[in-house]
């Protein structure tokens, strides 16, 4: 794996990981990107400095894919025969420099042959001959995909009567990006050039674009065919691309699958329109359930003033203070009852379900809403009391009050003017009257100006009376202010959950922005490259 790859990479997975703990990826998101093949590749030569290609035989069974590596060695390395009429082994053939620490733990090297030789033309290359895939030993299967990730170049074999293998095709369609690729007929003498067009036409059906197949004969060099030019093509490979490129094979086919897994995940991160009306429909019921929980609530408070005023009554009978009422405290735990927490839960629950029936990402919103639970029922009982407090502290309305101490001032001054203005005038007219000047005052004064102070009393005195604002008014008025701030609050800490959330939205498409922008940087050509080359070999 090159450095910038494994750097990139190593980006790719902090950030999958942080965003699946955060919520923001799926189980199956981090499945998709959890894995780098080509990284393990380089374990298999992990003591060497360089590794050498890895060409292998792959086909289904009785194609002859043992055969064309012992015809390729000159000896007995792979083993056919009646007695195995399948392969069910690995066979490895290398150059023996390559010996020491070679397998990696995770291989399956119970089933691994390995045969090596002293041909130092054949250093570069390490020849592999992968069981049949077509077998019905669900080992086999297994084991070509323990050793698929770590081959660089795979040469498919197939015969005139297995050309049409549905197992072999199906591996080769899913791989067929992630290696070099060579195609040999086998068993050629028994075959013709239709078979070689017919096969030659799925190929490039599949997507390969002048797939090079070559001709090979079980018989051996007694029949003419191509098989010279199977080590001769991967031979010049090397010296004309070097070993690098084809290694990197592998690499660039996993920064395509990176490139469009996190292209997808862009996309429902960052889809405006879906998130517009998640948000919409976020909005639209909070309000809903909010504007049903306030009726509940006021409806609760109506019932909470009643008993209030039912207790003042009692107070005022019993002659007793207002200390025996509920404290503000008392009040709005009595009106916060679980039965309003638990609508909200069901809120909660109601707002997850619609992203989920969006496809959207609802783990961030799950965590904060979990989280406020707690914080929401405190602040509205805050709010409450605090609502309650002022109200009881400060009862009725300003112009009330006003009118209230007016009254309570008027109670004794009019009573107080009227009978200084009586006396004044009895002190002068009885004056007057000794001077001979006026009549002395009679009983009908008497009774006049009694009744003006008495009036002048009275009336203040009854107005004050009725504009004594009462416990329960206030109390009434506390919880409608109060209902109402705890409301608007809940929908503050909702509309919070969702800003917050989706800015962290924001911020982790900024991030896969920036991941795929230098993920850009690494796409090379090198497949179309090789395939140029192995199209025009011949």
């Amino acid at each position: 794996m090159t450095p910038d790859f494994e750097g990139n990479f190593s980006q790719i997975q902090a950030w999958a990981h942080a965003a699946k703990t955060s919520g923001w990826l799926r189980p199956d998101d981090i499945a998709q990107l959890a894995s780098a093949d080509e990284a393990r590749v380089e374990k298999l030569f992990r003591e060497h400095h360089r590794r050498p290609l890895i060409v292998a035989f792959f086909g289904g069974t009785g194609v002859g894919k043992s055969s064309l590596l012992n015809r390729l060695a000159g000896e007995s390395v792979a083993r056919v025969g009646i007695a195995r009429p399948t392969s069910m082994e690995v066979t490895l053939y290398l150059h023996e420099d390559l010996q020491a620490n070679l397998l990696p733990d995770e291989l399956p090297t119970e089933h691994t042959r390995i045969a090596y030789h002293q041909q130092e033309k054949r250093r570069l290359v390490a020849w592999l001959d992968l069981p049949d895939i077509d077998s019905t030993e669900r080992e086999n299967e297994a084991l070509v995909e323990a050793w698929l990730p770590f081959v660089d170049w795979i040469v498919y074999v197939v015969s005139p009567e297995r050309y049409h293998d549905d197992m072999g095709w199906r591996f080769l369609q899913q791989r067929g990006h992630r290696h070099a690729w060579l195609f040999v007929m086998n068993h050629w003498d028994e075959g013709n050039e239709t078979q070689i067009d017919d096969f030659r036409n799925k190929l490039v059906n599949a997507g390969f674009k002048d797939p090079l197949i070559l001709r090979t004969s079980s018989a051996g060099p007694m029949i003419k065919d191509d098989f010279l030019q199977l080590e001769q093509t991967v031979n010049q490979a090397i010296n004309q691309f070097g070993l690098e490129l084809l290694q990197e094979l592998g690499i660039q086919a996993h920064v395509e699958e990176s490139r469009l897994q996190l292209e997808h995940l862009h996309q429902r991160l960052a889809d405006t329109r879906t998130w517009r009306e998640a948000e919409s429909n976020w909005k639209r019921s909070i309000d809903q359930e909010l504007n049903a929980l306030k009726m509940q609530l006021n409806m609760s408070g109506t019932a909470l003033t009643q008993s209030v005023l039912a207790q003042e009554s009692l107070l005022k009978k019993k002659d007793s203070t207002p200390s025996s009422l509920l404290s503000a405290n008392e009040l709005s735990d009595t009106l916060w009852n679980p039965r309003n927490q638990a609508r909200l839960q069901d809120l909660d629950i109601a707002l997850i379900n619609q992203l989920q029936a969006s496809n959207l990402p609802f783990e961030p919103f799950a965590q904060r809403l979990e989280a406020q639970q707690t914080q929401v029922k405190k602040d509205f009982q805050h709010l409450l009391e605090d609502a309650l407090n002022a109200a009881m502290a400060q009862p009725g309305t300003h112009l009330q009050r006003t009118l209230y101490k007016v009254t309570d001032s008027l109670s004794w001054m009019l009573p107080m003017g009227a009978a200084i203005w009586a006396i004044y005038h009895v002190i002068r007219t009885f004056y007057l009257g000794t001077q001979g000047e006026l009549a002395f005052l009679g009983f009908n004064f008497a009774i006049h100006s009694g009744l003006l102070i008495g009036l002048g009393w009275l009336i203040p005195f009854i107005l004050h009376r009725k504009l004594k604002p009462s416990l329960s008014g206030a109390v009434e008025q506390g919880v409608q202010d109060g209902i109402q701030h705890g409301i608007d609050r809940i929908k503050q800490h909702y509309l919070q959950v969702w800003t917050q959330t989706d800015r962290d939205r924001q911020q982790q498409c900024q991030q896969l922005e920036k991941i795929q922008s230098e993920l850009d940087t690494l796409k090379k050509n090198s497949a179309a490259q090789l395939e140029e080359f192995v199209s025009h070999k011949i």
